[in-house]
């Protein structure tokens, strides 16, 4: 088995993708990006893509990359100036939905990457067309955020948005259909009528699609016998055995909001794979990504190829 990763690097401006062959637990082919193009905020990091008709639409900080990944080949590149920390982007026969995150809004654009629609995402208007905001970092134009958009995903026609800040998912049009989290939602994932849902806290909850209860919590703190940091959860792929879920290994950050809950004191676990098994409710294995010296790996989407 073969999962694409989106991967990064702390303070380096290398936005990864990466093959990992799951059996030999080896990166077996990869590529690396350097962005952009223009004069904006240079990523350090792949975040959030999709999968469509044999190609891999993933964004940067600021652009949305259409790639060959058999050959690693850039076969289209986009970006508009409300593209401002870029988090997701969903692709399908409808277009494409982009996640800015640092505007919380989302974009709707068709396969010619005409706008179609932008909903705000937040009460807080951001948007001013005097302005570039691939220029800014995060700062005061973009924040404070209310919900930390995060993640687009399409559940039976229906397009949901994952809100970190306010640990709830809902519809494009803002309604709530899941709250009260245990913590900040990531990324979602659709497979046998389940939605599926990282919890940066360590967790990942299930809900049964169209009533949206809640069907199982899998708190993967409690598969390791020592008091250890797991790390960002985030990453999510699902299949009939179990999950492969990512954690990225806790690093500073300019938001305090997003990191007064990390234990100060406890092992801090380094960047990896893990494979949770449904027939036995543990992780039975790991697959460390090792970092460059003096810098973190940043792990953000597990995709099935």
């Amino acid at each position: 088995m073969y999962l694409l990763l989106t991967l990064g690097e702390y303070q380096q401006h290398s936005p990864r993708l990466a093959v990992l062959d799951w059996g030999s637990k080896k990166i077996v082919d990869g590529y690396t990006y350097s962005s952009p193009d223009f004069p904006g905020v240079p990523s350090n990091s792949f975040r959030g893509g999709t999968l469509y008709n044999g190609l891999f639409y993933v964004c940067t900080f600021n652009e949305l990359l259409v790639m060959d990944i058999s050959t690693w080949t850039i076969r289209g590149k986009f970006s508009r100036p409300t593209f401002n920390d870029l988090h997701d982007v969903y692709v399908d026969e409808n277009g494409i939905w982009v996640c800015s995150t640092g505007l919380e809004c989302a974009e709707h654009y068709s396969h010619d990457f005409e706008l179609l629609q932008r909903v705000n995402m937040s009460e807080r208007n951001y948007f001013d067309k005097e302005h570039d905001y691939r220029l800014y970092e995060i700062d005061k134009r973009t924040t404070p955020r209310k919900h930390h958009i995060n993640n687009v995903v399409n559940v039976k026609n229906k397009i949901l948005i994952t809100r970190g800040k306010s640990a709830s998912v809902s519809t494009i049009d803002g309604r709530v259909v899941i709250d009260n989290l245990p913590g900040m939602p990531h990324d979602g994932f659709v497979f046998n009528d389940e939605f599926y849902l990282t919890i940066v806290k360590g967790f990942v909850q299930s809900f049964e699609v169209g009533s949206w209860k809640l069907k199982h919590t899998f708190d993967l703190n409690k598969c390791y016998k020592e008091n250890v940091a797991l790390g960002w959860c985030r990453g999510l792929a699902v299949d009939n055995q179990g999950m492969f879920v990512g954690f990225t290994k806790f690093r500073p950050s300019k938001s305090l909001d997003y990191i007064r809950w990390i234990p100060n004191r406890q092992r801090r676990l380094n960047t990896r794979v893990a494979r949770y098994s449904f027939g036995s409710n543990s992780i039975e294995e790991e697959c460390i990504l090792k970092s460059s010296p003096g810098t973190t790996t940043l792990l953000y989407g597990i995709y099935l190829i």
